[in-house]
């Protein structure tokens, strides 16, 4: 699975609207609003789709990490109502049934409605990673990081774990910088035995998963995760009978909301702002 550094460098580039590259004089924002409110279109760049329904995407400069752009995404209600299949989402399917997959990603949530900061227990979907496979019943998603509503806002990890109850587990982390960008990274490591152990998880048997929580300028390191946990039972399964096949593809923007959720409304609007997404085997990707 590539590093993908040029979604790396400004994610709002979308494959809208042509190269950019590190250190570019000509590297540009695009304007993806040709596509707004109007389903699934096929980007010309490194991303395999994008998704906007009853909802907003667009450019917006600086981007979040010394970068040119940010993908600016925001809820577009109808007749106060926030309809629930409300999308506004890039989708990578670069990797290749990865039985161990690393993102990295930046959000900022400067731009949120502050009724999101009143309601405590409402939920929004911003970035999921996929298997092909999943055992009968159960979501495709390997993992999900969801934005929870309250004062302190928190994102939460749900983890697939084929020997957890309820074969999922779930880990709450307060977000940092409730005002502006945040950085967000997460280790999904299903390899059993010594095989490519997690170095935040040494001594993982059956894999684990780890999640490092910060604002965008803090600096963090592999061995000082936010979060972490030793999986009880192997999650992979190739054939997908069991457990969940390897990472496919990744999800990343706003997904589907009830309509209850305080996010928008006649008067007040909500956008999330995203940049820097990077997805790796391996290495620690950090700042």
């Amino acid at each position: 699975m590539k590093s993908f550094k040029m979604k790396a460098l400004a994610l709002a580039t979308l494959g809208l609207g042509g190269l950019v590259m590190a250190g570019s004089a000509f590297a540009v924002c695009p304007d993806p609003t040709a596509n707004t409110n109007q389903g699934y279109a096929t980007p010309n760049g490194p991303w395999s789709g994008e998704f906007v329904t009853n909802s907003t995407i667009a450019s917006g400069t600086p981007g979040l990490a010394s970068t040119n752009c940010k993908m600016v995404v925001g809820f577009s209600p109808i007749s106060g109502v926030l309809p629930g299949n409300a999308t506004s989402f890039v989708q990578d399917q670069s990797p290749n049934n990865e039985q161990r997959y690393r993102a990295r990603f930046y959000v900022d949530f400067s731009g949120l409605n502050s009724a999101f900061s009143t309601v405590g227990g409402e939920t929004l979907l911003l970035m999921s990673a996929n298997a092909s496979t999943a055992p009968a019943g159960r979501n495709a998603a390997v993992v999900r990081v969801y934005l929870i509503s309250g004062n302190p806002l928190a994102l939460r990890f749900l983890v697939a774990d084929s020997g957890a109850g309820g074969q999922i587990k779930s880990l709450t982390v307060a977000v940092p910088t409730p005002s502006g960008a945040n950085r967000i990274e997460f280790d999904y490591n299903t390899y059993p035995g010594a095989t490519q152990q997690s170095a935040c998880e040494s001594g993982s048997t059956n894999g684990s998963f780890c999640a490092w929580v910060t604002g965008a300028a803090a600096s963090s390191t592999e061995t000082s995760p936010t979060s972490k946990y030793n999986l009880l039972g192997n999650s992979f399964d190739p054939n997908g009978v069991t457990g969940w096949t390897g990472v496919k593809f990744a999800n990343l923007g706003i997904f589907g909301p009830n309509n209850t959720l305080q996010l928008d409304s006649t008067t007040n609007s909500s956008t999330f702002a995203f940049d820097e997404f990077d997805s790796r085997r391996q290495t620690f990707i950090g700042q």
